[in-house]
C-alpha cells in the first residue's frame, strides 16, 4: 500500500528517478523543468528541504512499498492558514484512483496536523483528470485564470477540523448544490435574485466577471458560474454548462421558504406576492398545492431553465 511521506534527504535517488522517468509525460501538460533541474538536482533538493524546515512549504511523496516514488503532493506558499496544493503522478500510476485518495488524505492531514484552514489549487481548463480529482475532494472553482500553458481554473477548498462524531451519530457535512444547465450565468443571476445571494468577487486582476470571461477563448466562456449566501449560512450554488437538456421532472428541488410561520390566507398571500415577483424574472408558475389537513399551501414553480422549485 503506498504511503504519503514528507520529503526527506534520503528520498533523493527515488525522486530523481521519478522525475527522469516521467519527464516527457509531464512536459505534455506543464512546462518542462529544463536540463538544469537534473544537473543541479542535489542543490534543488537542499533548497526544498530548507523551505520545508522554515515552514513555508510542505513537500510530500507518495511512495510504493519498494521505495519507488509514485507521485508528488506539495503544499506551497503557506501563509495565513492557507496553502496552494500541487501534485503530479507517475504515468504508470495514473487511472488507479491514487491521486484522488492521496489528495483526500493530504486534506485531512493539512487540517489535523498542519492547522490549515483552506487550500487553493489551479489547473488547465483542458486537464479533465486533474479537475476531476479536485472536484471529488470538495474543491470548488472560484475563477478563470491564464496559466503559462493556456486558460486555467482556480479552485479553493475550506478545510474543517476533523468532525466531532456524536455518540451513536454521524458527522455533519457541508454541501454545495450543483445545477446542470444550458446557460450558467443567466441561471446564477436568476437564483441570486430569488434567494438574495450574490456572485463571488471577480478574480484578481479583473474589474468584473464579465472582464474575466472576455479573457477566455469563446468556447470556454460561460462554462460555469456560482452564487453564495453573503451571510455564510446557506449552501453555495454552482451552475455548470452541459450539452444535454432537461427531459424529466427533477427528483431533487429547492423549497424557498417565504411563508414560514404563516397559515391560511396570510400564507397564501405571501406565496402569491413572491410568485408575482419571480414571474417578472422569468420563472414559470406550475400549480398551487392547496392546504389540506396535514400540510399548508405551497406553490410549484420552475426557474428559467425549467428546474422545479417550491415557494413554501
Amino acid at each position: 500500500m503506498p504511503n504519503l511521506e514528507l520529503l526527506r534527504a534520503d528520498h533523493a535517488a527515488a525522486l530523481l528517478a521519478f522525475e527522469r522517468a516521467n519527464r516527457a509525460f509531464f512536459a505534455g501538460s506543464i512546462p518542462d523543468r529544463g536540463d538544469d533541474y537534473f544537473t543541479e538536482f542535489d542543490g534543488m533538493l537542499a533548497d526544498r528541504l530548507a523551505e520545508q524546515a522554515a515552514g513555508s512549504c510542505l513537500f510530500h511523496l507518495l511512495v510504493d512499498n519498494d521505495g519507488a516514488v509514485l507521485g508528488r503532493f506539495n503544499l506551497v506558499d503557506i501563509a495565513d492558514g492557507e496553502a496552494e496544493l500541487g501534485y503530479r503522478m507517475a504515468e504508470h500510476a495514473t487511472g488507479r484512483g491514487l491521486a484522488t485518495r492521496t489528495v483526500a488524505e493530504l486534506c485531512v492531514r493539512a487540517a489535523a496536523e498542519y492547522g490549515l484552514t483552506g487550500l487553493r489549487a489551479r489547473t488547465a481548463e483542458t486537464n479533465v483528470a486533474s479537475r476531476t480529482v479536485l472536484a471529488r475532494n470538495g474543491f470548488t472553482p472560484t475563477a478563470h485564470t491564464l496559466l503559462s500553458t493556456g486558460p486555467g481554473v482556480l479552485y479553493h477548498r475550506v478545510l474543517a477540523p476533523p468532525p466531532v462524531r456524536p455518540v451513536g451519530g454521524r458527522a455533519v457535512r457541508q454541501v454545495q448544490i450543483t445545477f446542470d444547465c444550458a446557460a450558467a450565468w443567466p441561471l446564477a443571476r436568476f437564483w441570486c435574485e430569488v434567494l438574495g445571494y450574490v456572485m463571488p468577487s471577480a478574480p484578481d486582476g479583473f474589474a468584473s466577471w464579465e472582464a474575466s470571461e472576455r479573457a477566455l477563448q469563446p468556447e470556454q466562456r460561460g462554462a460555469w458560474a456560482a452564487c453564495i449566501d453573503p451571510t455564510g449560512a446557506g449552501p453555495r450554488l454552482y451552475f455548470q454548462r452541459v450539452p444535454e437538456g432537461k427531459v424529466v421532472k427533477n427528483r431533487v428541488h429547492l423549497d424557498v421558504r417565504v411563508g414560514t410561520g404563516l397559515v391560511g390566507a396570510e400564507r397564501l398571500a405571501a406565496l402569491e406576492a413572491e410568485c408575482t415577483r419571480l414571474l417578472a424574472l422569468g420563472a414559470t408558475r406550475v400549480r398551487l398545492l392547496a392546504a389540506d389537513e396535514d400540510n399548508e399551501s405551497c406553490l410549484v414553480m420552475q426557474d428559467i431553465e425549467g428546474n422545479e422549485f417550491c415557494l413554501d
